[in-house]
């Protein structure tokens, strides 16, 4: 009898049960205290124009997808309980973004807290990426809330006493309609690349001048005032050669006749051959301008330069090669180097700001040419 009680007893346990739901358990979403807001300010990362910009409390986001586009990459957003991170992926590194407390940090993984996720889309803090990517910030200030990001120059420790020849061009083209000396023949640049390349010469940028120790001849190629030949004789070349030039450009001429436009530009930086740097806006004489109208041509060209490819520039030309101390401490504030016309080669722990070059024109013969570096 006890058996059986102990059976309906069972039965009946089971029916009740049976009948009866598990409550759910609530999902646990971050909570804001507001949801991000479109904001009225236009930013460029990299040169990519963001399509939205987003605010929460006076910190600017931008949406995961346009993150990795800003930087070449690609994104997965991982969504949980609690956390919730983007994972930005470029070159085989990985940078994660959490809504959370930031996790431990790996040699190859670098997380940053404050993120933003809404439940359909994750949103990152612009500051999180100049943290990590060394971004400049800034404002086009005759277009209200126009910002552009872009990478700053590392810092650079460079080796002294280190000899190392900048040659100075301007043209390479057989159609000439200026001054015929500024115009290489085309034939004679590929003669002079060839030369350099096959006699172990390594054309450098600016950029590369911490790596000395590690390159046997430097040379450093400049291009000056940004013609558009630059792009359809001198940029073949280079491909061809694989090696790297430096333009300094005029900012306000770009997409003017004869010079380069903004895609030629955002091409040619993009290739990993050429760096863009400054020649200011104009082409004025600087001596003869006020403090007001000097720093607008220091300002304004690097501010263009760095909307178009990205990078901030750091080094200078003097138009004409023309300043005076005035000049000369407007640019140091600016940027590290800067350029003359001709002269003897450039030794490293010179002053960065009188760089000597030496002019190659289109009289000049294979011959003299070997002659102004060896």
């Amino acid at each position: 009898m006890k058996f059986k009680g102990l059976v309906a007893l069972i039965v009946i346990l089971s029916l009740l049960l049976a009948g009866c739901k598990r409550p759910e358990l609530p999902v646990v979403q971050p909570s804001y205290d507001e949801v991000p807001q479109v904001a009225e300010r236009t930013v460029y990362i990299n040169g990519t124009l963001i399509d939205s910009v987003y605010q929460q409390k006076g910190f600017f986001y931008i949406e995961a997808g346009d993150m990795a586009a800003a930087f070449g990459g690609t994104v997965e957003v991982i969504t949980g309980i609690e956390e919730h991170k983007a994972i930005l992926k470029i070159a085989g590194k990985e940078y994660a973004f959490t809504s959370y407390k930031a996790p431990q940090t790996t040699e190859d993984i670098y997380c940053y807290k404050g993120s933003l996720y809404d439940g359909e889309k994750f949103y990152c803090p612009i500051e999180a990426l100049g943290d990590y990517f060394g971004l400049t910030e800034t404002q086009d200030y005759t277009q209200g809330q126009v910002y552009y990001y872009g990478t700053a120059p590392a810092p650079q420790s460079v080796p002294e006493g280190v000899e190392v020849p900048v040659l100075m061009y301007h043209a390479v083209s057989d159609k000439m309609w200026g001054i015929e000396s500024l115009f290489v023949k085309p034939s004679r640049m590929e003669e002079q690349l060839k030369w350099l390349t096959e006699n172990g010469y390594t054309p450098i940028w600016f950029e590369d001048l911490n790596r000395l120790g590690e390159i046997e001849k430097p040379i450093i190629l400049t291009f000056d005032d940004g013609y558009d030949d630059n792009y359809t004789e001198l940029f073949p070349l280079l491909k061809k050669y694989q090696v790297k030039a430096t333009v300094f450009m005029i900012t306000g001429s770009i997409g003017k006749e004869h010079y380069l436009t903004e895609a030629q530009i955002k091409e040619m930086a993009a290739s990993g051959l050429v760096s863009f740097q400054s020649h200011t806006v104009s082409h004025p004489m600087l001596p003869e301008l006020n403090a007001e109208q000097l720093k607008t041509e220091l300002t304004e060209s690097k501010r263009r330069i760095l909307e178009l490819t990205g990078k901030e520039p750091f080094v200078f030309c003097y138009p004409t090669g023309k300043y005076n101390k005035k000049v000369k401490d407007a640019v140091k504030e600016e940027y590290q180097y800067a350029l003359l016309m001709s002269g003897d080669d450039w030794v490293t722990g010179e002053d960065p700001l009188l760089i000597h070059r030496e002019y190659i024109s289109r009289a000049t013969t294979l011959n003299q040419f070997k002659s102004m570096i060896k």
